[in-house]
């Protein structure tokens, strides 16, 4: 009756083991699977963000492109109003130049007007 006793106890325990070395091996079968779609879900965002930047750094050069040449646009236009400027300032400063002779002449010529108009007086007078 011992004997049996610790017979069954043993295969109690033996049975128990089985149960636990189950238990353990569904566990580990599951933490594998979590683990590899862990993995799967890691690489997919990493992937997905690698393509984002890489579409963030295309869209940049297109911006700097359309910028460099916008401001290649905007400084030749510029480039031209000075130009533009460059040549009014010239003609001003000749027109002001040319006014200011033509003021010394028609001050001569009224001198002149005034001086006859004084002569004509006392000729006459």
């Amino acid at each position: 009756p011992l004997h049996t006793d610790l017979s069954e106890v043993l295969s109690a325990i033996h049975h128990v083991g089985d149960s636990i070395r189950t238990v353990l091996q569904s566990l580990d079968g599951q933490a594998t699977k979590n683990t590899d779609r862990l993995s799967e879900e890691f690489a997919s965002r990493a992937l997905q963000a690698a393509q984002r930047n890489e579409q963030d750094r295309e869209r940049q050069d297109r911006l700097a492109a359309v910028v460099a040449e916008s401001s290649a646009g905007c400084l030749e236009k510029v480039e031209g109003l000075a130009e533009r400027l460059d040549r009014l300032l010239a003609s001003s400063s000749a027109a002001f130049e040319e006014a200011r002779q033509l003021q010394v002449e028609n001050s001569r010529s009224l001198s002149s007007l005034q001086e006859a108009m004084s002569q004509m007086a006392v000729r006459l007078g």
